[in-house]
């Protein structure tokens, strides 16, 4: 059998030719960014504007205050640590005050991460004012401890004296309405029986049988 040499190929392999031009997709533009499906939920606010950055402190006109000095030393013992943890809770409260409609539809419902928080609903100043004002440990507390102890020991009292009175109250609704049924009960069995006696008299004068009810 002649062999087949590789520049002849069957007709039958031959790829059909395409009379239009396919036409390539356009590579992605590297400085395109990239678009978030988070920010395109029905009722959520624009993207705010992002502020531009600062200049290394290398350029700055006036330099930061260093720790060693008295201001940096009052900022970082006494405003820095009730800031932080008050800073922590703010970012915490920013997911509890966006609506459920729209957490439910993020790529990621559970908020691991606040990737959007222009989508809060409440005024993070005024939260932030109201927690440091409720929770400022440089403020001394309204009652000492054993005034504190009175207090909850005047709303225990209170409590189990409101719920005292409440069970004497359910249990007198409960003895009245028994006595109720039974006084009902008892003149709903008298009255059957005075039926029933007098339908044996009549029956009795009927059947000439008056002289067998004598012994009632």
């Amino acid at each position: 059998m002649p062999r087949r040499s590789k520049s002849s190929v069957a007709p039958a392999e031959v790829a059909p030719m395409l009379d239009e031009p396919v036409e390539a997709e356009p590579l992605p533009d590297e400085n395109s960014t990239p678009v978030d499906p988070d920010t395109l939920i029905d009722g959520v606010p624009d993207v705010p504007e992002q502020l531009p950055r600062p200049a290394p402190i290398a350029k700055r006109s006036h330099k930061p205050l260093s720790v060693c000095s008295e201001e940096g030393k009052y900022l970082d013992q006494a405003v820095w640590p009730v800031v932080q943890p008050a800073l922590v809770k703010l970012l915490e409260a920013i997911k509890w005050n966006i609506p459920k409609e729209v957490r439910q539809q993020y790529q990621d419902p559970s908020m691991k991460r606040t990737l959007h928080p222009e989508h809060a609903q409440f005024d993070p100043i005024n939260w932030l004012a109201t927690f440091l004002k409720e929770h400022n440990p440089n403020k001394p507390p309204r009652l000492s401890p054993d005034e504190a102890a009175t207090v909850l020991q005047t709303h225990l009292r209170a409590l189990r004296a409101r719920q005292d009175v409440q069970s004497r109250r359910e249990a007198k609704q409960q003895a009245s309405a028994e006595a109720i049924e039974s006084r009902r009960q008892n003149a709903a069995a008298v009255k059957v029986q005075a039926m029933y006696r007098g339908h044996s008299v009549r029956l009795a004068l009927s059947m000439g049988r008056l002289t067998e009810l004598r012994g009632w």
